[in-house]
């Protein structure tokens, strides 16, 4: 297991991650490839927040993946990819790219696993606030 890193520990030690185990881990039926389970695992291994892995989730999760798995596949598509010899070609594949980068902008937005879901402005952990909200009563 590799050494955690020193944002890694503060996030764990900050109380704003709750690490699942791995053994619980439970992948999708939807994702049926090696290659789309081994980017699920991989997500998990890089994103310890439980609430990546429920069912309300789910949908979300198994369209990052096959759009991060397209992201790839087109990324390799484009660099070999000859511009000169069919520009017409070259540039559907370029919008292909764009509309794939799109949905895995929003997908990680919206499953809060992009940086600035737990970092705010300047860089800083987000802090879990401790004790009562405003609205609540501290009585």
């Amino acid at each position: 297991m590799p050494k955690k890193s020193k944002s890694e520990l503060e996030l764990l030690n900050a109380g704003l991650i709750d690490r699942p185990k791995a053994e619980e881990l439970v992948i999708p039926v939807e994702l049926a490839t090696v290659a789309e389970r081994e980017a699920y695992k991989a997500i998990f291994d890089g994103n310890p927040s439980p609430h990546l892995f429920t069912d309300a989730a789910k949908p979300l999760m198994i369209a990052y993946v096959r759009n991060a798995l397209a992201a790839n596949e087109l990324s390799a598509v484009i660099a070999d990819a000859d511009a000169q010899a069919d520009i017409k070609a070259y540039l559907a594949l370029i919008k292909m790219q764009t509309t794939v980068s799109s949905a895995i902008a929003s997908l990680s937005t919206k499953l809060r696993i992009s940086p600035s879901s737990i970092a705010e402005h300047r860089g800083n952990l987000i802090r879990k606030d401790e004790g009562p909200k405003p609205w609540e009563d501290a009585a």
